[in-house]
Protein backbone atom coordinates (compact mmCIF):
# COMPACT_ATOMS: atom_id res chain seq x y z
CA UNK A 1 0.00 0.00 0.00
CA UNK A 2 1.14 3.53 -0.60
CA UNK A 3 0.61 4.65 2.96
CA UNK A 4 0.83 2.97 6.35
CA UNK A 5 -2.12 2.39 8.64
CA UNK A 6 -2.22 5.19 11.18
CA UNK A 7 -4.69 6.99 13.39
CA UNK A 8 -5.23 10.33 11.67
CA UNK A 9 -8.30 11.84 13.30
CA UNK A 10 -8.85 10.29 16.72
CA UNK A 11 -11.93 12.41 17.30
CA UNK A 12 -13.73 10.99 14.24
CA UNK A 13 -14.95 7.91 16.11
CA UNK A 14 -11.66 6.09 15.81
CA UNK A 15 -11.70 6.07 12.01
CA UNK A 16 -8.38 6.58 10.27
CA UNK A 17 -8.62 7.92 6.75
CA UNK A 18 -5.59 7.52 4.52
CA UNK A 19 -5.58 8.81 0.94
CA UNK A 20 -3.74 6.24 -1.14
CA UNK A 21 -3.57 6.71 -4.88
CA UNK A 22 -6.63 8.92 -4.85
CA UNK A 23 -8.70 6.38 -2.89
CA UNK A 24 -9.87 6.88 0.68
CA UNK A 25 -9.17 3.87 2.86
CA UNK A 26 -11.31 3.75 5.99
CA UNK A 27 -10.09 1.72 8.93
CA UNK A 28 -12.04 1.42 12.19
CA UNK A 29 -9.51 1.38 15.00
CA UNK A 30 -12.00 0.76 17.78
CA UNK A 31 -11.57 3.10 20.70
CA UNK A 32 -9.34 5.52 18.86
CA UNK A 33 -6.54 4.95 21.36
CA UNK A 34 -4.53 2.58 19.21
CA UNK A 35 -2.77 2.82 15.86
CA UNK A 36 0.46 4.54 14.99
CA UNK A 37 0.88 8.12 16.05
CA UNK A 38 -2.04 8.41 18.51
CA UNK A 39 -4.28 11.45 18.63
CA UNK A 40 -3.67 14.49 16.47
CA UNK A 41 -2.40 17.65 18.07
CA UNK A 42 -5.11 19.48 19.96
CA UNK A 43 -7.60 16.64 19.92
CA UNK A 44 -9.28 15.45 23.08
CA UNK A 45 -7.91 12.28 24.62
CA UNK A 46 -9.77 12.18 27.93
CA UNK A 47 -13.31 11.47 29.02
CA UNK A 48 -15.71 8.59 28.65
CA UNK A 49 -15.65 6.79 25.31
CA UNK A 50 -17.45 3.61 24.36
CA UNK A 51 -15.68 0.39 23.57
CA UNK A 52 -16.90 0.71 19.99
CA UNK A 53 -15.09 3.98 19.46
CA UNK A 54 -18.22 6.12 19.35
CA UNK A 55 -17.81 8.43 22.30
CA UNK A 56 -17.02 12.05 23.07
CA UNK A 57 -13.41 11.26 23.97
CA UNK A 58 -12.72 9.80 20.55
CA UNK A 59 -14.49 12.32 18.36
CA UNK A 60 -13.94 15.75 19.89
CA UNK A 61 -12.98 18.45 17.41
CA UNK A 62 -9.45 19.85 17.62
CA UNK A 63 -10.27 23.15 19.30
CA UNK A 64 -8.78 23.83 22.72
CA UNK A 65 -11.62 26.23 23.54
CA UNK A 66 -14.31 23.79 22.39
CA UNK A 67 -14.97 26.23 19.56
CA UNK A 68 -16.37 29.00 21.73
CA UNK A 69 -13.41 31.37 21.39
CA UNK A 70 -13.19 30.76 17.63
CA UNK A 71 -16.87 31.58 17.11
CA UNK A 72 -17.53 34.58 19.35
CA UNK A 73 -18.97 36.71 16.53
CA UNK A 74 -21.71 34.18 15.71
CA UNK A 75 -25.11 33.59 17.27
CA UNK A 76 -24.29 30.22 18.76
CA UNK A 77 -27.98 29.46 19.23
CA UNK A 78 -28.24 29.10 15.45
CA UNK A 79 -25.54 26.39 15.17
CA UNK A 80 -27.00 22.95 14.56
CA UNK A 81 -27.20 19.67 12.70
CA UNK A 82 -30.72 18.48 11.89
CA UNK A 83 -31.70 14.81 11.93
CA UNK A 84 -34.86 13.83 10.04
CA UNK A 85 -35.89 10.20 9.65
CA UNK A 86 -35.59 8.74 13.15
CA UNK A 87 -38.94 9.51 14.74
CA UNK A 88 -39.60 13.18 15.37
CA UNK A 89 -37.22 15.61 13.70
CA UNK A 90 -34.27 16.53 15.91
CA UNK A 91 -32.10 19.61 16.07
CA UNK A 92 -28.71 18.88 17.66
CA UNK A 93 -27.32 22.13 19.02
CA UNK A 94 -24.73 21.08 21.59
CA UNK A 95 -21.09 20.15 21.51
CA UNK A 96 -20.11 16.65 22.61
CA UNK A 97 -18.09 15.92 25.72
CA UNK A 98 -15.48 18.66 25.99
CA UNK A 99 -16.69 20.35 22.81
CA UNK A 100 -18.89 23.30 23.74
CA UNK A 101 -20.76 23.97 20.50
CA UNK A 102 -21.46 22.07 17.26
CA UNK A 103 -18.40 22.40 15.04
CA UNK A 104 -17.10 22.11 11.49
CA UNK A 105 -13.43 21.41 10.71
CA UNK A 106 -11.20 20.83 7.71
CA UNK A 107 -9.05 17.79 8.40
CA UNK A 108 -5.87 16.17 7.25
CA UNK A 109 -3.91 16.86 4.12
CA UNK A 110 -0.46 15.57 3.30
CA UNK A 111 -0.09 11.88 2.57
CA UNK A 112 -3.40 11.02 4.20
CA UNK A 113 -5.74 13.10 2.09
CA UNK A 114 -8.12 15.73 3.37
CA UNK A 115 -11.77 16.43 3.97
CA UNK A 116 -14.39 18.23 6.01
CA UNK A 117 -16.03 16.98 9.19
CA UNK A 118 -19.13 18.10 11.10
CA UNK A 119 -20.23 17.12 14.57
CA UNK A 120 -23.07 17.86 17.00
CA UNK A 121 -24.78 16.25 19.98
CA UNK A 122 -28.22 16.48 21.55
CA UNK A 123 -26.55 17.14 24.91
CA UNK A 124 -22.97 17.44 26.21
CA UNK A 125 -23.23 13.88 27.58
CA UNK A 126 -25.73 11.30 26.36
CA UNK A 127 -28.46 11.52 23.76
CA UNK A 128 -28.17 11.55 19.99
CA UNK A 129 -24.85 12.19 18.23
CA UNK A 130 -24.33 13.03 14.55
CA UNK A 131 -20.98 12.93 12.74
CA UNK A 132 -20.28 13.46 9.05
CA UNK A 133 -16.92 13.27 7.24
CA UNK A 134 -16.76 14.19 3.54
CA UNK A 135 -13.37 13.37 2.01
CA UNK A 136 -11.86 15.88 -0.43
CA UNK A 137 -14.73 18.35 0.03
CA UNK A 138 -13.08 21.62 1.04
CA UNK A 139 -15.11 24.09 -1.02
CA UNK A 140 -18.79 24.34 -1.98
CA UNK A 141 -19.82 21.25 -3.88
CA UNK A 142 -21.04 17.69 -3.32
CA UNK A 143 -19.70 14.36 -2.13
CA UNK A 144 -21.22 10.88 -2.47
CA UNK A 145 -18.63 9.12 -0.34
CA UNK A 146 -19.25 10.66 3.06
CA UNK A 147 -18.82 8.66 6.25
CA UNK A 148 -21.97 9.24 8.32
CA UNK A 149 -22.30 8.01 11.87
CA UNK A 150 -25.38 8.48 13.99
CA UNK A 151 -26.02 7.45 17.57
CA UNK A 152 -29.74 7.34 18.25
CA UNK A 153 -31.22 8.51 21.51
CA UNK A 154 -31.58 4.89 22.62
CA UNK A 155 -27.82 4.37 22.27
CA UNK A 156 -27.86 2.31 19.05
CA UNK A 157 -25.06 3.23 16.64
CA UNK A 158 -25.62 3.46 12.88
CA UNK A 159 -23.17 4.01 10.04
CA UNK A 160 -22.99 4.64 6.30
CA UNK A 161 -19.89 5.06 4.15
CA UNK A 162 -21.63 6.30 1.01
CA UNK A 163 -23.53 9.27 2.37
CA UNK A 164 -24.36 12.32 0.28
CA UNK A 165 -23.20 15.77 1.39
CA UNK A 166 -23.93 19.13 -0.20
CA UNK A 167 -21.70 21.97 0.99
CA UNK A 168 -23.39 25.28 0.16
CA UNK A 169 -21.09 27.66 2.01
CA UNK A 170 -17.73 27.42 3.77
CA UNK A 171 -16.43 30.52 5.49
CA UNK A 172 -13.05 31.17 7.03
CA UNK A 173 -12.18 30.05 10.55
CA UNK A 174 -14.71 31.57 12.94
CA UNK A 175 -17.35 31.91 10.21
CA UNK A 176 -20.29 29.80 9.12
CA UNK A 177 -20.37 26.63 7.07
CA UNK A 178 -23.74 25.51 5.68
CA UNK A 179 -24.97 22.46 3.86
CA UNK A 180 -26.95 19.25 4.07
CA UNK A 181 -26.47 15.49 4.20
CA UNK A 182 -28.44 12.33 3.54
CA UNK A 183 -27.63 8.67 4.08
CA UNK A 184 -29.11 5.24 4.66
CA UNK A 185 -27.34 4.20 7.83
CA UNK A 186 -27.12 0.60 9.04
CA UNK A 187 -27.29 -0.52 12.66
CA UNK A 188 -23.93 -1.65 13.99
CA UNK A 189 -25.79 -3.82 16.52
CA UNK A 190 -27.50 -6.19 14.08
CA UNK A 191 -26.09 -5.18 10.68
CA UNK A 192 -29.59 -5.18 9.19
CA UNK A 193 -31.78 -2.40 10.62
CA UNK A 194 -31.57 0.76 8.53
CA UNK A 195 -32.61 4.37 8.88
CA UNK A 196 -32.89 6.88 6.03
CA UNK A 197 -31.76 10.11 7.65
CA UNK A 198 -31.10 13.58 6.33
CA UNK A 199 -30.88 17.16 7.45
CA UNK A 200 -29.21 20.50 7.11
CA UNK A 201 -26.33 21.93 9.11
CA UNK A 202 -25.21 25.39 10.10
CA UNK A 203 -21.91 25.22 11.96
CA UNK A 204 -18.94 27.32 13.01
CA UNK A 205 -15.63 26.49 11.37
CA UNK A 206 -12.80 26.01 13.86
CA UNK A 207 -9.06 26.01 13.01
CA UNK A 208 -8.03 23.30 10.55
CA UNK A 209 -6.43 20.13 11.83
CA UNK A 210 -2.76 19.76 10.83
CA UNK A 211 -1.83 17.46 7.92
CA UNK A 212 -0.46 14.06 8.72
CA UNK A 213 3.24 13.48 7.88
Amino acid sequence: MCCSSRLVFSWLMGIALAGCGGETVVRDSGTGAGGQGGATAGSSSTGPGSAGGFGPADISVSSSSGGREDCTTLDQGDLRIEVVGDGSAQVLQHGCGEGRIPLLQALGGGECGDGLAARACAAPEGGAVMEVYAPRLLEPGTSDEAVVRYRAGDGVDYEARDGHVVLDELGDVGAIGKGSYSAVVVSKADGATTLSISGGFVLCRVPDAPPCP
